[in-house]
This record gives C-alpha cells, sequence and structure tokens, in this order.
C-alpha cells in the first residue's frame, strides 16, 4: 500500500512497509516487494504457525538494489504503463486484434494467390508472426507515449 490512509487500521497479520530512507522511491519499492524473489525471502523467512508471519525487521533485512531516482521514476513508470496496457482490454485488445487482422490478410493474399498460380507461399508463419508482433509493440509503444 502506498497512500496513507486516514483512520485506517491494519489487522495483527499486516505489515505495511515504507522505505526508511529518501534513497528509495515508495512506488519502485512496491514493484520490487511484488517480485518473486521477495515472496521466496518470505517464505523461506516466514515462521508458521497458525499463519505464515513475517515480522517488520525481517522485511527490513530484504536486499533491494538502489539506482537513482531517475532510474527508479523510469522503472516504475514502464511498470505502470505495462500493467495498464495489460490490465486495459482498450488499449492492449485493439492492437492485437488489428495484428492478427494483417496476418489474417496476409494467409489470405498468399492462399489466394497459390491458389492462382500454384506457386509456392515465401514467407514462413513464424516471420509473419514475428512481423505482426513488432508491429504490435510499434503501436502500443505509440498508445503509451500518447497517455
Amino acid at each position: 500500500m502506498l497512500d496513507d490512509i486516514e483512520n485506517c487500521v491494519f489487522n495483527g497479520f499486516t505489515i505495511k512497509a515504507s522505505p526508511i530512507t529518501d534513497d528509495l522511491l515508495p512506488e519502485y519499492c512496491a514493484y520490487c516487494f511484488s517480485t518473486d524473489d521477495f515472496r521466496k525471502y518470505v517464505t523461506t523467512h516466514c515462521a508458521f504457525t497458525t499463519r505464515a508471519s513475517l515480522t517488520g525487521s525481517t522485511i527490513a533485512e530484504y536486499k533491494i538494489a538502489i539506482p537513482s531516482h531517475d532510474v527508479q521514476r523510469k522503472i516504475a513508470y514502464t511498470l505502470d504503463n505495462f500493467e495498464k496496457i495489460c490490465s486495459d482490454l482498450n488499449i492492449g485488445l485493439p492492437a492485437e486484434i488489428e495484428a492478427r487482422q494483417k496476418q489474417y490478410e496476409y494467409y489470405r493474399d498468399s492462399l489466394l494467390t497459390f491458389a492462382e498460380t500454384g506457386d509456392i507461399i515465401a514467407q514462413t508463419d513464424r516471420q509473419t508472426d514475428r512481423q505482426t508482433d513488432r508491429q504490435t509493440d510499434r503501436q502500443t509503444d505509440r498508445q503509451t507515449e500518447s497517455d
């Protein structure tokens, strides 16, 4: 959780971790705490009684890479945008549909040309897939830049 919520009470099994240094941006830390590496750290350092339990001091011992603030901001910004694209069907889905439409049109035209001429289709499926994927990536980048 990055926000301070007025009159909010956490239960005894929830820890709100905040950086204790100005060297770390909270948004960057949030992504660091959501990695598989952190999850492995937690599971290897938990005390298992009724529930898996981890103390604040154990979390404080977790090592996080500390790049410059500019790099941390870029990382958080990039991951925010990527999450937005992955979770917003209005962004990712139209680009994917357009890429698949172009792929369909290519195969349609190639197959119909083959039927007319008897020539072998020159381009492989993988080449076409890579082309449409690159085009989708460029469209996604342009969409991200315009936001």
